[in-house]
């Protein structure tokens, strides 16, 4: 099998190094490619990075970031940071954080349990 050389993957690595040394985006990285790497980062327990990765891509503009630091939050045993993030996305139109949103409904995650809020929400990112 030939080497092939693919530049998103050495793009993901750069990434990788760029967070983990607290440097400089001197490539230029999207909203995309930080919120690619704040699964990376989770995975991994490195929750210090994965937050640095969800503010870039905050400051880049995606409302995905949001609903990816709710995760990271609701992850770190913070649900009401967690939900004020959600909250924040959902109101963008990001369809993770409405989607997120309906399941706190649904389990009565620090809001009161209400399934029909929660079916209501999903309804508006899966008619």
């Amino acid at each position: 099998m030939e080497f092939q050389y693919d530049p998103q993957h050495r793009r993901h690595v750069e990434g990788w190094n760029i967070i983990c040394s607290k440097g400089e985006d001197k490539i230029g990285l999207t909203a995309d490619e930080y919120n690619e790497l704040v699964w990376d980062f989770m995975n991994n327990s490195m929750f210090s990075e994965a937050e640095e990765c969800c503010n870039r891509g905050i400051r880049l503009g995606s409302a995905r970031s949001i609903a990816l630091l709710g995760l990271l939050r609701e992850k770190q045993g913070k649900p009401e940071e967690a939900y004020q993030l959600y909250l924040e996305a959902a109101l963008v139109g990001d369809r993770a954080g409405i989607r997120s949103l309906s399941e706190l409904y649904k389990k009565g995650t620090y809001v009161e349990r209400d399934p029909e809020r929660a079916e209501m929400l999903r309804k508006i990112i899966e008619p």
